[in-house]
């Protein structure tokens, strides 16, 4: 389980050189990645591959934007609680 951590560019530095992965799971057979606030350059900050059933919840940016999980083997964003919750409650109205 990965969750309620905050990661972010010391000082709130950023610029085009600053890359890399916030949050990366590899190889897990299970894991919730839930609350996490990540600041990142790259468009992608939260990653797993070659992992098992992976579960995100309520991951955003520092300005409350969601951040959907990627899937870097299949290069593909991953399903999020969050929008399935809000897709089901629109559907039911």
């Amino acid at each position: 389980m990965v969750r309620d951590n905050s990661v972010r560019y010391v000082d709130g530095t950023t610029g085009l050189y600053f890359s890399g992965i916030a949050i990366q799971v590899a190889s897990a057979k299970r894991a919730i990645l839930e609350g996490n606030v990540v600041e990142c350059v790259p468009p992608n900050p939260i990653s797993h591959a070659r992992s098992g059933v992976l579960e995100y919840f309520n991951n955003s940016t520092p300005s409350g934007s969601l951040i959907r999980g990627y899937d870097s083997a299949a290069t593909t964003q991953s399903s999020e609680l969050t929008t399935a919750v809000e897709d089901a409650y629109l559907i039911s109205i």
